[in-house]
């Protein structure tokens, strides 16, 4: 079966293909999937994905495996403003050319996406599509600030002025993409969700949307290594995520201050690059605002940056973490909290999206309500104050994890789905 992904991202493949280095770490997932995939030599992947530095369209093969790099413009992407007509006319040809037996889109949140739809059903291959639920732009932008204060929320400093790259920026983002979206979804036949979250929220824009469930497989490494609590620093905190509004890590600030009342020695890890860095000319408006929180909280010694972590340092910090914490506005089904599960990790999660369908609360871990976080901190000190019992938080939710994301009944029922749309 010859199967054709459009993805947000450049996959790793691709980069050994064409010899370049990986600039981003993400969609772990999608690789575990092609993977389990193409382990049937009957199968074969033809993967499409944004191209941002070449004008042309990239192009190359191996095995089983080729790849169109798609020419567009980040920028239009990111606010929204992407004219879809040479996007999608280059979707056309691809398909008349490669003649695929399924087409699946990964994610709706990008304007690219619709470009592909639209060429799916200029071809007659609508039938034959199937569009993945990540996140949805569209219902995210209703959550979009997670209770910032409205002076943060208008700031930018003079790097966002000259890009439109400032909080509201973002926001007003969000609405024009969620418009492209909507009409994505409106016009597929077929949806591929994980959450009833997903499937409300798809099924309320086109009713006649036929909807397949299939849970994700992770990055590889998580599926093994387990949590101990005499292996992880007491009373410390891991957060993957602090590079966007929506991800909330003011909230986790406002909790720490409370715990640190408790527990003196409290630390937060944070995967990703120092937002604080810079300042009101070339940094992040965002960023501005958690290094004034930082310092009016005296968090100063508590807080670590780690920088971009690879999928074996992210596990690492997993695994020596007392606690994994994810405090987003908004979320659909978030990986970094399937992996927190698998290894067995206590964590503690907003209840938004899809969390509360994989993980239970007071059973498999603590969800607590997303704008409380004094209820973030009755949580983490609970974790905290349990010690070597909080393992068992952990072990159920590793028994959990490892159902949802089953590598071998998850791409069993992908092809399930992608045989049923060959027909």
């Amino acid at each position: 079966m010859k199967i054709l992904w459009l993805t947000n991202l450049r996959l790793p493949i691709v980069d050994e293909i064409l010899e370049k280095k990986a600039n981003y770490f993400g969609g772990g997932w999608l690789t575990g999937l092609l993977e389990e995939i193409l382990k049937n030599k009957d199968n074969s992947l033809l993967l499409c994905y944004p191209e941002y530095e070449d004008k042309t369209i990239v192009s190359g093969s191996t095995d089983n495996i080729s790849f169109y790099g798609i020419p567009v413009d980040a920028k239009k992407c990111r606010l929204g403003t992407l004219h879809i007509e040479s996007v999608r006319n280059d979707f056309v040809q691809i398909i008349e050319k490669e003649k695929p037996d399924v087409i699946h889109i990964h994610g709706t949140e990008f304007p690219y996406s619709n470009a592909l739809v639209k060429a799916a059903e200029k071809t007659g291959y609508l039938d034959k599509t199937v569009v993945s639920i990540q996140g949805m732009v569209s219902v995210y932008a209703h959550h979009f600030y997670g209770n910032l204060p409205r002076n943060v929320r208008i700031s930018r400093t003079l790097k966002e002025l000259l890009i439109r790259d400032g909080v509201d920026d973002r926001y007003n983002s969000f609405l024009r993409r969620g418009e492209t979206e909507r009409e994505t979804i409106a016009i597929a036949k077929n949806v591929m969700g994980r959450t009833s979250w997903d499937y409300i929220n798809t099924v309320s824009i086109n009713p006649g949307i036929r909807y397949f469930q299939s849970n994700e497989t992770l990055r590889s490494n998580f599926y093994t290594g387990e949590w101990e609590f005499d292996a992880c620093n007491p009373h410390s905190i891991f957060v993957s995520q602090a590079g966007t509004v929506l991800k909330s890590f003011h909230m986790v600030l406002d909790a720490v201050e409370i715990v640190k009342k408790f527990y003196s020695d409290v630390k937060i890890r944070v995967a990703g690059p120092d937002i604080t860095q810079g300042n009101q000319i070339n940094g992040n408006s965002y960023g501005q605002y958690i290094k004034h929180k930082i310092s009016d909280k005296k968090l100063n010694d508590v807080v670590r940056f780690l920088g971009s972590l690879d999928a074996e340092r992210m596990k690492d910090e997993m695994l020596k973490a007392n606690v994994f914490v994810l405090p987003s506005s908004i979320e659909n089904s978030p990986n970094s909290l399937g992996e927190a599960m698998l290894l067995g990790v206590p964590c503690v999660s907003s209840d938004v999206g899809g969390v509360s369908d994989m993980m239970k609360h007071e059973t498999e871990g603590y969800i607590y309500p997303a704008d409380a976080p004094e209820m973030l901190a009755y949580y983490i000190k609970k974790v905290f104050d349990s010690g070597e019992q909080a393992s068992k938080l952990g072990e159920k939710a590793r028994i959990h994890a490892q159902v949802t994301h089953d590598p071998t009944f998850n791409s069993k029922r992908v092809m399930e789905i992608y045989e049923e749309l060959a027909k």
